[in-house]
């Protein structure tokens, strides 16, 4: 269960909306990532930060266990075309995976990596990707006798180019990117409710 991807797939078309200016080769892993430091504080971004939240009538171990199930994202995820699992093993801190989603008209994978792991109270993923470094982090809270989803979503641009299309693009970022992960957290209450997703937001 990937929410941030859609967050990663617009930050990257941010950044490549003036293709001439931007050449990426596409085809090289990016590196592992510094290890995270929750207590860390953020530098200053122009990109726009986001919190969403979902009630899921599900204790908090059920929740979490459904959304670190990467392997079996795409079938609770109407949005996710396919996952893979690049790390062997189960999935832990350190376990780095690519998840692909069509968006824009275009098939776009990000990979991504279990950057803090915490069951079943939340886990960290991060990216970087096209300049810039993204950082989301989900959390899984007893509330009214099943669990609050509080994800926080954060992109911090590491070139100049990315800065200004961060803080450029910022309100069609954010009206596209509530959409999207609406959607992926009414899925996610979905599939562990039973009940249609329509029905589940």
């Amino acid at each position: 269960m990937l929410y941030p991807v859609e967050l990663w797939v617009l930050g990257r078309a941010l950044v490549t909306a003036a293709p001439e200016r931007v050449k990426t080769s596409g085809k090289v892993e990016p590196p592992g990532l510094a290890p995270y430091d929750p207590n860390a504080r953020p530098p200053r971004s122009l990109m726009p930060r986001f919190t969403f939240t979902k009630d899921i009538a599900a204790f908090p171990e059920k929740v979490f266990e459904a959304a670190a199930d990467f392997r079996g994202a795409p079938k609770r995820i109407r949005g996710i075309l396919k996952t893979e699992v690049v790390t062997e093993g189960l999935v832990r801190l350190g376990t780095r995976f690519k998840e692909t989603r069509k968006m824009f008209g275009k098939e776009a994978t990000v990979t991504m990596e279990v950057v803090a792991f915490n069951p079943p109270h939340g886990y960290t993923l991060g990216a970087e990707d096209h300049g810039c470094r993204y950082r989301t982090e989900l959390k899984f809270t007893p509330h009214a006798g099943g669990t609050r989803v509080e994800m926080n979503w954060e992109g911090t641009p590491l070139t100049f180019f990315s800065k200004m299309m961060g803080f450029l693009m910022a309100p069609m970022m954010k009206g596209m990117a509530t959409k999207c992960v609406e959607q992926d957290l009414s899925d996610l209450k979905a599939s562990l409710e039973g009940k249609p997703a329509a029905a589940a937001r």
